[in-house]
């Protein structure tokens, strides 16, 4: 359908318009579009920026904001992106240094812990300011929390309470008395969950706080034994043999797996408890 002789003249003015704003006016026009929710509008609009003035000191900004836009969009691949380009283009060592704390944060809210080391590396190597080192510090310890590390996270915790006023007193005493008890709770060993179950199956369901399924594991392996007992009682050799090949030693196998599983799911949840406690301590700030 063809246009009218308006429309054309409205397409026209605005392209003039788009075209001749400076790169002052596109970074400008990107961060009203931003401000108003208009993410998918505000990246067109900071990637028109970036396309027209490469060498812009606003250049690693402009990258910056276009991972924020990402993170709205729950575009998380390219949020990473473009974090890494504005810590590429950054200027100054001290936007280097600030943007690398970005980049941390943001692989901690996505779990990703082995990228969340690579970082702490980096600042490891930099002169640091004494801000930039505690919240180096406290990330640190946060780390060691997520990876369920709870005496070193003791340790991190309570050197970077004593250097900074950041939380009130009684949420580091409750971090650290969490931390403490952690430290202290010793996990229950699969080994000895095998043990007990290998001298009575259902003992190591129980020693794995797991009593009901203990005592389930201990009447299906006792009937299971029951039958072939009672099959080699009448005589009926062939059947006995396959019901302790088949049946009982299926069983009796179970109830070994079960108790190390439960164990091993015990202490994860525990120490999954601990953790816990100790990030909505940290969230209460």
């Amino acid at each position: 359908m063809p246009f009218s002789l308006k429309t054309l003249v409205v397409l026209r003015l605005g392209l003039l318009f788009l075209f001749s704003l400076e790169g002052q006016d596109i970074y400008q026009l990107a961060e009203n579009m931003a401000c108003a929710g208009l993410y998918e509008q505000a990246s067109t609009e900071y990637l028109r920026f970036i396309f027209f003035n490469p060498k812009s000191d606003f250049l690693s900004r402009a990258y910056l904001k276009l991972a924020y836009c990402a993170l709205h969009l729950k575009d998380f691949a390219k949020a990473e992106k473009y974090l890494k380009l504005a810590q590429e283009n950054a200027k100054s060592e001290e936007e280097k240094i600030d943007l690398l704390f970005k980049q941390l944060v943001f692989y901690l809210g996505r779990d990703r812990l082995t990228d969340t080391k690579y970082i702490l590396t980096k600042l490891e190597g930099l002169c640091l300011k004494e801000e930039n080192d505690q919240q180096k510090l406290f990330f640190k310890a946060l780390l060691e929390v997520l990876e369920f590390d709870f005496e070193e996270a003791f340790r991190l915790f309570k050197l970077y309470f004593s250097q900074t006023e950041v939380f009130p007193n009684s949420t580091e005493e409750a971090v650290i008395e969490i931390l403490t008890q952690a430290s202290n709770a010793k996990p229950k060993d699969p080994g000895w969950a095998i043990f007990f179950s290998l001298i009575l199956p259902g003992l190591g369901q129980v020693y794995a706080e797991k009593p009901g399924e203990g005592l389930l594991s201990f009447l299906v392996t006792g009937s299971a034994a029951t039958l072939v007992i009672y099959t080699l009682l009448n005589g009926d050799y062939l059947n006995a043999l396959m019901a302790g090949l088949f049946v009982s030693l299926r069983f009796y196998e179970g109830s070994l797996y079960y108790a190390e599983r439960y164990v091993s799911e015990y202490n994860y949840l525990q120490a999954k408890t601990w953790q816990e406690k100790i990030l909505q301590l940290l969230r209460q700030k």
